[in-house]
């Protein structure tokens, strides 16, 4: 009895271990994924000549306890990953990895290696990372519906890359970090909204549509050489800032509108105020910079060479017209005379907005109404 005892411990504990151990011989889901699946052992999806591996709109990919999932690709005639879902990687207390890689290079073609609508949520301890070969063109290469980073995202290519990482709607918390390398950043129709300064990238290029970004802490930006408005086909870009700000380089196209609202107290500062590819875009018509609530000694521009001109702010480089519209905090229209003044604490040049005082605006109404009559009598 005792015997058959020990031998049933032995057995109950054998069959937990295998239990136990179970997770690692499972792997992921044939695509598509239209379930919810925890992936915490090392997992992998794609190949280098094709295949792909999709996340449909009920599909939730968990990456976390450690987890691994790599993609790999050798082409991108056709993409290797599509998320319509939600993939997330790692958590506060957990680590995930996500890895898409190609470990030799090809010639391109003009599919997303990595695609879709969907969201990626990349936890503290998540990490996604783009590695190997990029393919190099001037398209879109990554595209990511919605992202919330508190994680990290890197991109560390081989070789250099021409394409772009697009990211639609982003969220990068305090401790977030993204790190494009030299890959150009690229959106549209969506709002970013950045807690934290991890943004490092050649560029970010904005295709036509609507785009806003919320900068809710100091000089967010630092780290992105430029922010280019790409498309003559009517944009506009939204900038709500919360805190001191800089801008290293803020290009824009003709029919472009640009939209600041700047919060009393702070500063924003772009270097670099000019048309596309530094003014290499000549006599960009129906430019226009949109000021909301605004006050004197909250936007200041780099450039020295510039000037006001029929109250609008003139570029001679590119032979550009700015025209410069603002509103108070109420939404009325702020009716004055706009110069661009030398500020020699900042060293930088500012925009200012004279708007004439009830009383002088009175008095000079009353003294041409008065001139007006004088006027009538004289002629009779």
């Amino acid at each position: 009895m005792k015997a058959d005892i020990c031998f049933f411990f032995r057995l109950a504990s054998f069959a937990a271990a295998v239990f136990a151990s179970s997770k690692f011989a499972f792997a992921i889901p044939d695509s598509p994924l239209s379930g919810e699946y925890d992936l915490t052992g090392s997992e992998s999806v794609g190949n280098t000549w094709g295949g792909t591996y999709q996340i449909g709109e009920s599909g939730v990919l968990n990456i976390s306890g450690g987890g691994i999932l790599t993609v790999t690709y050798g082409q991108n005639e056709w993409g290797t990953l599509t998320n319509n879902g939600v993939i997330n990687i790692g958590a506060k207390d957990s680590a995930g990895t996500l890895i898409v890689d190609s470990p030799n290079s090809f010639t391109s073609g003009w599919a997303a290696v990595v695609g879709g609508s969907g969201t990626v949520n990349i936890g503290e301890m998540g990490s996604l990372t783009f590695t190997g070969y990029i393919p190099s063109y001037w398209g879109v290469s990554v595209h990511i519906g919605n992202m919330d980073l508190a994680g990290s995202v890197s991109v560390i290519p081989s070789a250099g890359v021409d394409s772009y990482f697009r990211v639609d709607n982003l969220t990068v918390h305090e401790n977030g970090s993204f790190d494009s390398g030299a890959m150009h950043l690229s959106a549209q129709n969506g709002v970013w909204d950045i807690y934290g300064g991890g943004i490092s990238a050649p560029k970010l290029r904005v295709a036509s549509g609507e785009m806003t970004v919320n900068l809710r802490g100091e000089n967010l930006l630092e780290n992105l050489r430029v922010v280019s408005i790409d498309s003559n086909t009517g944009t506009t870009v939204k900038m709500n800032v919360f805190a001191d700000n800089i801008i290293q380089n803020l290009e824009f196209n003709a029919n472009s509108v640009m939209e600041f609202s700047i919060s009393n107290g702070s500063r924003l500062i772009i270097n670099n105020f000019s048309t596309k590819d530094n003014n290499n875009v000549w006599q960009a018509e129906n430019v226009e910079a949109v000021f909301y609530d605004y006050s004197n000694g909250s936007f200041f521009i780099g450039n020295s060479d510039y000037w006001i001109e029929d109250n609008r702010l003139y570029i001679p480089a590119a032979d550009t017209y700015v025209t410069l519209t603002a509103y108070d905090g109420e939404g009325g229209l702020l009716s004055g005379e706009w110069s661009f003044e030398w500020n020699a604490q900042l060293n930088l040049n500012e925009l200012v907005l004279t708007v004439p005082e009830p009383a002088a605006f009175a008095a000079a109404l009353g003294a041409f109404a008065l001139a007006f009559a004088l006027r009538g009598r004289a002629g009779r």
